[in-house]
């Protein structure tokens, strides 16, 4: 197993089988650091070294890449020992809460001269790859308007109270809509200038910290614009309802995941068939193969701290009700 990258697991969130999925083909798991009350049927059904002390875990296994999926407000703190002990990360998202993290995470990986990479797994759906090649190749013309709908259950006492406080996930934006803020940017090509954010708590409003849905609008740096809404109010039991839809100057594209991609131009409607679209590309493969070839990967290094750091400024303009400039 010596040409797999030995990784160590902290955590055991979201998307962490991003991660498992690979192992043994691509990434040999060398531990597991979870809390206390998961340490035994982590050590039950996947065995080999497991603790509570990620520190003491990164001392004893010395892993090539720490894959970070703990409680969203503690990922920051493991990412930046992770890139100072010489380490590359791969991190659920978001890496951090406040635009400060994300600044100490972006020094400390190029200090290191390793690298991060949040999953920002719909960069590998093969719908929006399938509309980002349509506008980029510029069939709508320039893209003027951009919306996203991002729409999921609450899931309440299925997740963990930490997820429903948005102290500590940073709420709705940061854990969910950080997806469709960074495909604004990889699918048009566009920079975001500056942002303006609502959110609110309606479903149960006796929970302080909780927000379950809100708004987010963007100038583009072209003076168009991108609005995307965001919610966990999908009955229980729907899973998801993911939209993109681009209107450009001489036509646009829209797409709902699971249903329907169009291209509407001059020349008519043209349906295509998500069938044909082929798989989902995995980001972790596709940047493992870009650390040993040296070439760019699907989620760059930029990528996720601009999409992270964009996402804790959207959270300060609904916070304050004010338009923030971006970076």
């Amino acid at each position: 197993m010596s040409d797999l990258k030995r990784v160590l697991i902290v955590g055991g969130e979201t998307h962490i089988g991003e991660i498992t999925a690979l192992a043994g083909r691509r990434l040999d798991i060398v531990g597991y650091a979870v809390r206390q009350d998961q340490i035994e049927t982590v050590q039950r059904e996947f065995g080999g070294a497991v603790s509570a002390d990620y520190r003491a875990l990164l001392d004893r296994t010395s892993p090539d890449i720490v894959a970070v999926a703990n409680e969203n407000d503690r990922k920051a703190e493991v990412c930046l020992e992770a890139l100072r002990r010489g380490m590359h990360v791969i991190v659920d998202k978001p890496m951090a809460l406040t635009v400060q993290e994300v600044h100490a995470l972006r020094r400390a990986a190029q200090e290191a001269g390793r690298h991060v990479l949040m999953l920002l797994t719909l960069r590998g759906h093969p719908a929006y790859r399938k509309v980002r090649e349509i506008v980029r190749s510029g069939e709508i013309g320039e893209p003027v308007q951009v919306y996203q709908k991002m729409s999921v259950e609450l899931r309440w006492g299925k997740r963990p109270p930490w997820f429903f406080d948005r102290r500590r996930s940073g709420g709705p934006i940061l854990d969910l809509a950080i997806h469709g803020v960074d495909q604004f940017e990889w699918v048009t090509g566009l920079r975001l200038m500056d942002v303006t954010a609502q959110e609110s708590n309606r479903s149960r409003p006796e929970e302080r910290y909780l927000t379950d849905s809100g708004a987010m609008f963007f100038r583009l740096e072209n003076g168009g614009t991108a609005f995307i809404e965001h919610n966990r109010l999908l009955p229980e039991g729907q899973g998801s309802d993911y939209r993109l839809r681009v209107v450009g100057t001489r036509g646009q594209v829209d797409m709902r995941t699971k249903h329907y991609l169009w291209v509407q131009t001059a020349a008519g409607r043209r349906d295509l068939d998500l069938a044909t679209l082929g798989p989902a590309v995995s980001v972790v493969e596709d940047w493992l193969d870009a650390l040993a070839s040296g070439a760019e990967p699907l989620v760059p290094d930029e990528a996720s701290f601009r999409a992270n750091e964009i996402c804790c400024l959207a959270v300060r303009a609904a916070e304050q009700g004010i338009t923030l400039r971006l970076p």
